[in-house]
């Protein structure tokens, strides 16, 4: 039995530095000239998603700098979005990686006239462009585009990421030598201690209180929780030279009793895994204050791969005559750590208080039914077992609905069914089912079938069935008929905001019936229209704007070029 032991003993200790081993067969280089200075690091804590790559700041804290390839290869995509990346160029390499660079301000000449000449040929500024093998070839140090702040973007940076092709899965670019000076440990901000039910719901909770006059640095603790198992959270980041920004760790583990319960490593994650960090974190704070906690214990929905170590699923099992002792650790990759110690045990006496059973499972499919509403659950929607159910504002027919706990996380989508009423048929080409509460309501698209809609959403909370019969506004920002002016700025709003899954509106710019690819900033809702290239006199400007339910707007004037 020792010597089994000291062999699995080996075994970890092996996996362990593997995780942290650079990759050395490739020779990828920084894809900037300057000084890397980082606005984000690879696996940080994104709201509902990892980051996959490395945020470079620029030199001088506007765009411009030039980007070049990390490597010998081809481009195999080019892809301008008015959201996400915004602009953005793939390069695949001989060795069975890709790099992407996005947030683009441009690309150089070559790129600019093939994509100007595609636009036109597909009559639309967003496009997805797959060229094929051999038609830019790149050296390392090939000059490939302009750094910028597109997309979702808040600053100038480049996004920088190095996948494996064939997997599409994300690698941290410090493992290939590209890195950034930290000589700061991580911060470990709080711990929370959670008494749990066999269903993963919590049935108690004990936030580690701050210490010292900045209320900095967490209190040594012992805990007697009223629950036969505890799960822990923490929230913690990194500081790296020269940045100001949190970021995310390297390696976070807990040890219980010196023993290795949970290990989470951000070294690699396949990108269709990302949407499990709903798994990965507690949720119903990140819902608050964007603050995450991640959970040292695995629901039954995480199957993330970062998971490297989660013995007993990461559970403390609670003795109420002995003490367990937990030690947190958190790591980022120059091997920098912070650590924080307490200590568990078992209330000698305790009543678990009253909550709901839950009635939809995890790992099944299961549809609820209530009036003309049906919603049905997949194998993978949920992060764990729960109580659910749908209040209605209507009769049998209703329109408006309560789905769920706002609170509780859908990891992988679930079905929306709604039969149309007899009242709203005449409309059932401009019905869509949006989320309402905070805002503009959130369309997540939808599906006509007879006279029912179906649409897919990944949040509960409250849904509208909703008419849209208003067309977008368009409103000039710095419109002159009479300019010197390089470019014309329009803001473009809907009443409705879309979600991924639904079609956002489309746009169209004629100058002189002349069609023109236009950049609109989803972030800014602001449409450019260039016009440095016009020769002086009198032109006629004209914007449509058609949404998803088939509303138009449009604007038009005449305007004289100086």
């Amino acid at each position: 039995m020792k010597v089994l032991v000291s062999i699995f003993g080996m075994i970890v200790v092996g996996l362990l530095l593997l995780a942290a081993t650079p990759i050395k067969e490739t020779h990828f280089v920084s894809p900037v000239k300057f000084k890397v200075r980082l606005a984000g690091s690879f696996g940080e804590l994104r709201g509902r998603h990892f980051h996959a790559g490395l945020d470079i700041k620029s030199n001088n804290g506007r765009s411009g700098d030039s980007i070049f390839s990390a490597e010998k290869g081809y481009i195999s995509r080019i892809r301008i979005q008015r959201a996400g990346y915004g602009k953005s160029v793939y390069v695949n390499h001989a060795n069975g990686y890709t790099t992407v660079y996005a947030h683009l301000d441009g690309f150089n000449v070559q790129l600019e006239e093939y994509i100007k000449q595609k636009q036109h040929e597909m009559r639309s500024y967003e496009v997805d462009i797959l060229p094929e093998q051999g038609m830019f070839e790149v050296e390392q140090g090939s000059h490939l585009a302009f750094l910028g702040n597109t997309g979702i973007s808040f600053g100038p940076h480049l996004h920088f990421e190095i996948r494996e092709t064939a997997t599409d899965k994300a690698i941290n670019p410090f493992l290939f030598g590209i890195s950034a000076a930290d000589r700061s440990a991580p911060v470990i901000s709080s711990v929370r201690i959670t008494g749990l039910r066999p269903d993963f719901h919590k049935i108690y909770e004990y936030k580690v209180p701050v210490a010292g006059r900045k209320k900095k640095n967490l209190k040594p603790v012992s805990i007697e929780v009223p629950a036969w198992r505890a799960g822990i959270a923490i929230a913690a980041h990194d500081l790296i030279d020269g940045s100001h920004n949190k970021h995310g760790l390297y390696k976070l583990e807990m040890w219980v009793d010196d023993t290795l319960y949970y290990q989470v490593s951000y070294d690699r994650f396949l990108l269709n895994e990302t949407h499990l960090i709903d798994a990965h974190t507690r949720f119903e704070v990140a819902r608050k204050n964007y603050a995450t906690e991640v959970l040292c214990y695995r629901v039954p929905g995480n199957s993330l791969s970062i998971v490297q170590n989660d013995r007993q699923r990461g559970l403390i099992t609670l003795y109420k005559d002995k003490w367990r002792k937990v030690e947190m650790k958190a790591s980022d990759f120059n091997g920098n750590e912070s650590t924080y110690q307490f200590q568990l045990k078992r209330a000698s006496s305790f009543e678990p208080p009253s909550t709901p059973s839950p009635n939809v499972r995890h790992g099944h499919i299961q549809t609820v039914n209530h009036k003309n509403l049906g919603v049905t659950f997949f194998p993978s929607s949920l992060a764990r077992d729960i109580a659910f159910d749908i209040k209605s504002i209507g009769d049998d027919t209703a329109t408006q609905f309560e789905i769920g706990d706002y609170n509780e996380p859908i990891l992988d989508g679930i079905r929306l069914a709604v039969k149309i009423p007899d009242s709203l048929l005449a409309k059932k080409d401009k019905l869509c089912l949006v989320r309402a509460g905070g805002g503009r309501p959130m369309d997540y698209g939808n599906e006509l079938r007879n006279d029912s809609l179906f649409t897919t959403v990944n949040d509960f909370g409250k849904f509208v069935l909703f008419a849209d019969e208003k067309a977008a506004d368009i409103r000039p920002v710095n419109f002159s008929r009479e300019t010197k002016g390089s470019a014309f700025k329009f803001r473009i709003r809907d009443n409705i905001q879309t979600s991924a899954s639904a079609r956002a509106f489309t746009y169209n710019v004629w100058v002189d019936d002349l069609w023109l690819p236009c950049e609109f900033r989803s972030l800014s809702e602001t449409l450019t229209v260039p016009i440095q290239g016009l020769s002086p006199g009198l032109h006629t400007l004209v914007i449509e704007v058609r949404d998803a339910y088939g509303n138009l707007s449009r604007w038009q004037s005449k305007f004289n070029k100086k």
